[in-house]
């Protein structure tokens, strides 16, 4: 078996899960347990995507074309098995993609699909779509010196203050071949992502100590345009509320858990408590480095408000 420590949680996996090695701890009581076996399958359960969903009880039934079948029960097992032929390699992301965003809704966390760095004891998460540069920069924090603490998804959730933080994720970084190589990263330490012939995992040098970290800003990554031109900006009431739901992770997943009225209300809650910006920043590895610098100077002068 193999124990791992992520989103404050103890796992237990029967596969190894590379991305949480830098995690890996001792053997203890786990709260949440993934292993191979016999998942009941959607019947014929809803379209997410390209992927088939039912919700039973208290487990969520998932079907995966490419991939192959998983229950997520409780918020504390996973049970997975893979379509014939597909390698044991495949597996890891989706367990700690899909499945976990689905156990952690379970858990009645907020799921957020972006990553987040430590500067000063506090977290600062930056929130967009795929292809936004949330990771190409978090790279470039990480290579200043700041920690990460995870990548592409932090999981929030509020004390009985309404004080929100976050925990360590995963700990590793999705980057092109393009992007290692304009970051200078083409010596680092790189696993392949399956389905992609030019996309890997980068370890971390450095990772965030395991413990809670306060969130003090979110940065919603968009492209910039003629309407929309590059800086930051605050984001106040209803378009800030929007900016969070539209980043939940995998929130349809959410909605058919029955978790539509907790995540509107800790949304609202959020953005009354801690700044959320637009980042309107230039597309192209060209401009990585320079909107780094202004994300940066940005983020050290943000005042907590919690």
């Amino acid at each position: 078996m193999n124990f791992y420590r992520a989103f404050g949680l103890v796992f237990r996996s029967d596969i190894p899960l590379g991305s949480l090695a830098a995690n890996r701890i001792a053997a203890q009581q786990p709260d949440v347990d993934i292993r191979r076996g016999t998942p009941a399958r959607p019947d014929p359960g809803v379209a997410v995507d390209d992927m088939r969903v039912e919700i039973n009880a208290d487990s969520l039934r998932l079907s995966v074309p490419e991939c192959g079948w998983f229950d997520v029960t409780g918020g504390a097992r996973i049970i997975y098995e893979a379509r014939a032929g597909i390698p044991a390699e495949h597996m890891p992301p989706y367990l700690l993609g899909t499945a976990l965003g689905a156990l952690l809704h379970q858990r009645a966390l907020l799921p957020l699909h972006c990553n987040a760095i430590v500067h000063d004891g506090r977290a600062y998460l930056f929130c967009g779509d795929s292809g936004a540069g949330k990771s190409t920069l978090a790279a470039v924090f990480e290579a200043r010196g700041y920690p990460l603490l995870t990548d592409d998804l932090c999981a929030i959730a509020a004390d009985a203050e309404g004080r929100f933080s976050a925990t360590p994720g995963i700990p590793r970084l999705k980057l092109w071949i393009e992007s290692l190589t304009a970051l200078g990263r083409e010596g680092a330490e790189v696993t392949r992502i399956p389905w992609y012939e030019d996309k890997f995992e980068v370890a971390m040098s450095r990772a965030a100590e395991d413990r809670r970290y306060p969130v003090a800003a979110i940065y919603h990554l968009r492209q910039a345009d003629e309407d929309a031109p590059p800086g930051i900006h605050r984001l106040q009431g209803l378009e800030a509320a929007n900016a969070v739901t539209a980043n939940i992770y995998r929130r349809r997943i959410a909605d058919l858990l029955g978790r539509a009225p907790g995540y509107l209300a800790e949304s609202m809650a959020l953005i009354r408590s801690v700044p959320l910006f637009r980042f309107n920043r230039r597309w192209g590895l060209q401009n990585v480095i320079e909107d780094a610098a202004l994300a940066e100077a940005h983020l050290l002068g943000v005042k907590m408000t919690q």
